[in-house]
């Protein structure tokens, strides 16, 4: 081969060389071109979405400027003098002429008094006389107390007792048929006895009346005083007026002086008529407790 067909092959070599890689290139810039547009399309799209939702969100409201309240001012009224009147000068205060006190209002007070279930009665002997039937047995506790607070009461001056009427006719008493003295001893003795007592049996009014009209005291004194305490007469025998008429003769017989004052605790009507006209009958007071 000549020196002239090589110099032409390496021409045309190079000649073809320089046209791929103007080719390449040319291919090359197409690709990178398309990508970019493609790049910028999605970050277009997203951009925009973005956009989408911030504008979809509410806006936000901007803070109110709270100005100070501004201090309020004291308003003074205008006030017009007036004239100031002067009272007249008050009358001199006359005062009532004391009377001296009498013998009989400065006499000191009756240390006879007795107070028993909201009663209140003056005696030197009492005798408190109580239904110890089984129909009491939850009112007991009532009489119980009212008896404590009336015989803590009773002064030394006084003299008491308290018959229960039992069954079978049986009366509980602390002194033995007679009225002591109200000394401390004597008291303890009484209150012992309510301790005691379970009430059972049937109403006996009259046999716990007609022991109480018996009763003495040391001097051979009888009450003039009786409390009799109940919750009625339903299973008496006998009619009503019999027994008025029977307690009526009792008392003149034994203690004509005797006051009989009856208490019914949660009576029958029909057993209230008897208690009130039994007290009637023998000057005293009916009370009911209900």
């Amino acid at each position: 081969m000549s020196y002239s067909d090589s110099k032409l092959r390496y021409w045309a070599l190079a000649a073809s060389v320089a046209v791929h890689l103007i080719a390449l290139t040319a291919l090359g810039a197409i690709q990178l071109h398309r990508r970019i547009a493609d790049v910028g399309a999605v970050s277009a799209q997203v951009s925009v979405q973005t956009i989408q939702r911030v504008i979809e969100q509410p806006t936000p409201k901007p803070k109110p400027i709270v100005e100070p309240a501004a201090k309020p001012q004291p308003t003074v009224a205008s006030v017009e003098p007036t004239a100031v009147q002067t009272p007249p000068p008050a009358a001199p205060a006359v005062l009532p002429a004391i009377e001296p006190p009498t013998a009989e209002a400065s006499a000191p007070t009756d240390t006879n008094a007795i107070f028993f279930c909201g009663h209140e009665t003056v005696a030197s002997r009492v005798c408190y006389v109580v239904d110890g039937s089984g129909s009491m047995y939850g009112l007991m506790y009532l009489v119980r107390e009212q008896l404590r607070l009336s015989i803590l009461g009773l002064s030394g001056d006084q003299a008491f007792s308290v018959l229960f009427v039992m069954k079978d006719d049986t009366l509980l008493e602390p002194f033995s048929g007679r009225l002591e003295r109200a000394t401390p001893a004597a008291k303890a003795a009484a209150l012992n006895l309510l301790a005691q007592v379970r009430p059972e049996g049937q109403t006996e009014a009259e046999k716990g009346i007609a022991a109480a009209f018996g009763l003495r005291d040391r001097a051979g004194k009888s009450a003039d005083a009786v409390y009799f305490v109940t919750d009625g007469f339903d299973l008496m025998d006998s009619g009503k007026s019999a027994f008025l008429r029977r307690i009526d003769a009792l008392r003149s017989q034994l203690a004509p002086h005797a006051v009989v004052h009856t208490i019914g605790i949660r009576p029958e009507p029909q057993d209230s008529v008897i208690l009130s006209q039994l007290a009637a009958l023998c000057g005293g007071n009916y009370i009911e407790v209900n």
